[in-house]
């Protein structure tokens, strides 16, 4: 999966933020490519936002069309 393109507010917490996503995806029982686009989307989401993983649901949901499957 490739991240979608944005504005960088501060890029801080976004490798932890997609871990925790993947794994919580993985948890769920979600196929691989569907855990990597949402950990990208939601990494994507905390780039995009001040804070560290302080974003607010369902912002990863308005970048996630814009995540390129591989």
């Amino acid at each position: 999966a490739t991240p979608a393109s944005v504005k960088e507010v501060s890029a801080t917490g976004s490798g932890d933020t997609f871990l925790a996503a993947l794994l919580q995806q993985s948890i769920a029982g979600a196929d691989p490519v569907t855990m990597l686009s949402y950990a990208a989307a939601c990494a994507t989401a905390n780039a995009a936002s001040s804070g560290i993983g302080d974003f607010k649901l369902p912002l990863e949901e308005r970048f996630l069309p814009r995540i390129t499957r591989l």
